[in-house]
């Protein structure tokens, strides 16, 4: 392995693609007697100074580059039409974060054609890529009636799905539409349970919610909140069911 440099690494910086910080990856590259280490974060370099840092430490060569999205150059140059280009290519490899760039620019006729119907669509196939904050994005804007009518049975179940990921904004969501009612019929229970998972979760507002909520509430409601809590299992990031 002493002769292999991988030159295609990512850090925590590099939101959902990277889980390391960049110190431990130079550790890690130096305990495996790599010779050196390239540090390759998405369209920018914030991890190099620490990364740099230990690497000089550890006497280890760092390599500095990043991986560049053409098509964030190209919004930056106001040219949105080849920004469409560049996301279009991205997208239909796979890549969720060009669907979600690319979503964005139909909804705001940007490059290309308004259409929020396409824009929808690409929204639905970086959500089933299973990244719970384009899943809560996608079921926000079935509520919102992005394509037209409000669609609650696709917004809900999408939202579901990133809380049921344990992702908090998600579940902070749920909570506020239990506990408002209009979307759905108003269940306190319900509410207290996804604030309450939140709040497990370190949020401070789930908790200050609670506070507010358990005023309303009785004891055996609060205990009933507090069992389903208990109950919830983290669920499946397969894609919800589509109208």
């Amino acid at each position: 392995m002493t002769g292999h440099v991988p030159l295609w690494c990512k850090s925590n910086h590099s939101f959902l693609e990277g889980a390391s910080h960049p110190e431990e990856l130079v550790e890690t590259a130096h305990r495996l007697g790599l010779p050196a280490l390239a540090l390759t974060d998405r369209d920018g370099v914030y991890g190099i100074v620490r990364a740099h840092t230990r690497a000089r430490e550890l006497g280890l060569p760092l390599l500095i580059g990043a991986q560049v999205t053409l098509g964030m150059l190209s919004i930056q140059a106001r040219d949105f039409e080849q920004s469409a280009k560049w996301f279009l290519r991205a997208a239909e490899a796979g890549d969720a974060e060009a669907m979600t760039n690319l979503a964005a620019l139909y909804f705001r006729g940007l490059g290309v054609e308004r259409d929020a119907a396409r824009g929808l669509d690409w929204f639905a196939r970086a959500a089933a890529e299973g990244d719970p904050a384009n899943q809560l994005r996608l079921g926000q804007l079935y509520l919102d009636g992005a394509g037209g009518a409000p669609e609650i049975g696709p917004g809900l179940r999408w939202i579901r799905r990133a809380a049921n990921q344990g992702y908090v904004e998600a579940q902070i969501r749920l909570g506020s539409i239990h506990a408002e009612g209009g979307v759905v019929e108003k269940d306190l229970v319900r509410a207290y349970m996804w604030f309450h998972l939140a709040s497990m979760m370190g949020n401070e507002q789930a908790g200050k919610v609670l506070t507010g909520l358990a005023r309303e509430m009785t004891a055996a409601e609060i205990a009933a909140a507090k069992r389903l809590a208990d109950a919830w299992q983290p669920g499946s990031t397969a894609p919800a069911p589509t109208p």
